[in-house]
């Protein structure tokens, strides 16, 4: 990780549904905390500490709090669950929201997160204006 901390928000009711997601995020260096609402969120880290929330507390519960919660750059996905598995519904990407985009299949979300990931390594100091990673559009 290049010596940037790169935080994680597993965000929603139950702790115990994150747990193999947060042990796949932790061996990428990740630094994972949970919460079970937005206040909790907050008085655990304060405003502006996720580079990356997860959630599957439906997105219009949490809307007025992803501006507090996130970087100034974050990426937010909501779990929906569906059959067997879920979709990872993108809320914001790269400080944009952008809810109502395509979403990723369970099983290749972890190479969405992994190019997160890179993308945030690979920034500059944080300038405070929301940048486009390079190699999103490759990744496509």
């Amino acid at each position: 990780m290049d010596g940037k901390q790169f935080n994680v928000l597993l965000f929603g009711e139950n702790q115990s549904s994150w747990v193999r997601l947060q042990e796949q995020l932790e061996k990428r260096g990740c630094r994972c905390r949970f919460a079970r609402s937005a206040d909790e969120a907050l008085a655990q880290n304060g405003p502006r500490e996720y580079d990356l929330i997860l959630t599957n507390v439906p997105v219009a519960q949490i809307d007025a709090r992803l501006d507090k919660l996130g970087s100034f750059q974050p990426n937010v996905f909501y779990c929906h669950p569906v059959e067997d598995g879920c979709w990872w519904l993108p809320v914001v990407r790269y400080g944009r929201k952008c809810f109502g985009a395509p979403g990723v299949r369970g099983r290749e979300f972890m190479g969405v997160l992994d190019q997160i990931i890179r993308d945030r390594s690979a920034e500059p100091a944080v300038s405070g204006e929301p940048q486009t990673p390079r190699s999103s559009a490759a990744s496509g």
